[in-house]
This record gives C-alpha cells, sequence and structure tokens, in this order.
C-alpha cells in the first residue's frame, strides 16, 4: 500500500501556488476502466464550474495531469489495478499511483495540497486491523 515514508511525502506536498489533484478511483472493470478519464473530467468540470473565467478552459490548468492519466492507465500497471489513489501536480514533476486493496468512494479533488482523508482512514482500518503498522503521527490529519 503506502509506506511511511511516502504517506509523509504526500502529507507535506504543497504545490506552491499550482494545483495538486488527488483522484481515489474504481478501475475494476472493463467497464469503468474504460470509462476512467471521462468520469474524473466530468468530475473536475463539475468541482470548477464555479471558478471558470469567461470562456477559458477550467481543466486547462491540468492537462498534464491528465495526459499523464491517460498514459498511466494505457501501461500494464495501469490496466492491472482494481483501485487506485492517484496523487500528481505535474507543474511540481509530482506523480505517485498507489494500488489499494479495498474500493474506495471515488473522489475527486483540485487543490494546494492532496485530499489525502480516504486514505489515511484505509490505512486506520488496516492498522487496527492488525495488517498494518505505521507510526501514530503519520496517521494525522492535516
Amino acid at each position: 500500500m503506502v509506506s511511511h515514508e511516502e504517506l509523509g511525502l504526500l502529507q507535506r506536498f504543497d504545490a506552491d501556488g499550482r494545483l495538486a489533484l488527488s483522484l481515489y478511483l474504481d478501475v475494476s472493470s472493463p467497464e469503468r476502466r474504460a470509462t476512467v478519464l471521462h468520469r474524473v473530467r466530468d468530475k473536475l468540470r463539475a468541482a470548477t464550474s464555479g471558478a471558470q473565467n469567461g470562456g477559458d478552459d477550467p481543466l486547462a490548468p491540468l492537462s498534464e495531469d491528465l495526459e499523464m492519466l491517460r498514459l498511466y492507465f494505457q501501461t500494464s500497471a495501469g490496466r492491472q489495478a482494481r483501485y487506485v489513489a492517484v496523487f500528481t501536480c505535474a507543474s511540481q514533476l509530482f506523480w505517485r499511483v498507489y494500488s489499494l486493496d479495498e474500493p474506495l468512494n471515488e473522489l475527486v479533488h483540485v487543490g494546494r495540497h492532496f485530499e489525502l482523508a480516504p486514505l489515511v482512514r484505509a490505512l486506520r482500518e488496516k492498522e487496527t486491523a492488525g495488517e498494518l503498522d505505521l507510526e501514530p503521527d503519520l496517521l494525522l490529519q492535516r
């Protein structure tokens, strides 16, 4: 899942005035995999609909991130995963994908920091079940 070091890195990440994209995706079936990019774009458009400036495309600042996501799902790793958490900030050359054991509610979040609440909840559940041993401060929310 996610190492101590990786979780700490995600928690400390700051997009420095740019946009960081957090995605929790269900790609567990051929149908869900085939529509993943459409679902992400639709959720991003819905989330940014109030922030549109004139006729500007609200997804333009995330175009490189979306292209990396498209490329990822064309790789063998992207075709094998059933549930994934993706954290990307192309302008900072940051890209992480974690294959998840259990499904999480699909979530698309754009902000200065990554949205880690679903991942932290999943890690807490694994720790409670005795499947994982993390340092307590790594499971703190921002």
